[in-house]
């Protein structure tokens, strides 16, 4: 669309709102009509569009698989208006991995983003410059039917496919697959359901029926924004207390609360271990560098956890 601004008053004119994402995937050659990559052509075409979909209206996308690229085109703008404005584009597709990957055995998105939860470390690079997390909308991403690039996990079959792609729209219920809280920027999770290893067969047809009759029986419910939780509810509780306590103390690498955190990549303690009542049921909680982790007190296997406060 050479002409962003009338494409975002037509998005406006249908649309209550205007997330336009500007080109896709400049890494990739193919994207390019010489077939030859340029960042700094790339940043270029980029901002400048950008700023014609902010200028009409709208909200620009920043669509990149490589953190070093994604930054340089970040700090171009980060002190303009576009900074206010723009989100991401993440491409989060799982090859044959489940949703929890690579959670799933003890790493982070941070040492494997191959997987359904890439877009974690994506709007770290993000917030890396421009200091705060920007909107994330996964345009891209979710399960491969027949993939198997992974050998050490199974290929992945309709069955797999259909629950996983639940799994993955549970999230908005407000726990990710990892355990973590989901986090008021992820916006949408919008999977690739035409996806087919040979693109001449079109086999997917059938599993995107499949997958797309496992979603419309998902009971309905609705997503809930950290703005919505009243200061009653059990993770504001979480949150108060912590703020009551020391914040270092002697690690114990044996504990259920300091295992979950190491899983879920959250630190070092920086408080002991400490009880809070809500709802007539004793927590376990203790403050770890980039969150609070509590649990009912001896039952571990339900662990959860939640970013720290804001100082006052």
């Amino acid at each position: 669309f050479p002409n962003w601004s009338a494409f975002v008053k037509a998005a406006l004119d249908n649309c209550p709102a205007a997330y336009i994402q500007v080109f896709n995937e400049p890494g990739n050659t193919d994207e390019w009509k010489d077939k030859t990559y340029n960042l700094d052509s790339f940043i270029n075409y980029w901002s400048g569009a950008a700023n014609q979909v902010v200028s009409a209206g709208g909200f620009p996308g920043l669509q990149s698989m490589d953190d070093f690229e994604t930054k340089a085109v970040l700090r171009s703008i980060k002190d303009t208006e576009i900074a206010g404005k723009l989100w991401f584009a993440s491409h989060a597709y799982t090859s044959n991995h489940p949703p929890n990957y690579p959670y799933d055995k003890g790493q982070t998105v941070f040492e494997d983003d191959t997987c359904a939860l890439r877009w974690i470390a994506e709007a770290h690079w993000c917030k890396s410059v421009l200091g705060f997390f920007p909107p994330v909308i996964v345009t891209e991403g979710g399960p491969a039917m027949e993939q198997q690039e992974d050998s050490t996990y199974p290929r992945i079959d309709k069955t797999m496919h259909a629950k996983w792609s639940v799994e993955i729209y549970e999230w908005f219920k407000g726990t990710l697959s990892n355990g973590q809280p989901l986090p008021d920027y992820l916006f949408a999770y919008c999977p690739f359901l035409l996806y087919d290893p040979d693109w001449f067969y079109f086999s997917w047809v059938n599993v995107a029926l499949d997958t797309i009759q496992a979603v419309k029986s998902m009971p309905r419910f609705v997503r809930n924004f950290s703005w919505d939780i009243e200061p009653d509810d059990l993770m504001f509780a979480a949150r108060r207390s912590a703020v009551e306590h020391e914040p270092w103390m002697p690690i114990n690498d044996t504990a259920a609360l300091y295992k979950f955190a190491q899983k879920n990549g959250l630190g070092y303690p920086q408080t002991d271990e400490y009880e809070f009542t809500f709802g007539g049921t004793v927590y376990v909680s203790q403050v770890f560098n980039l969150g609070i982790v509590f649990a009912p007190k001896g039952n571990w296997d339900v662990a959860r956890w939640v970013p720290k406060p804001e100082p006052e």
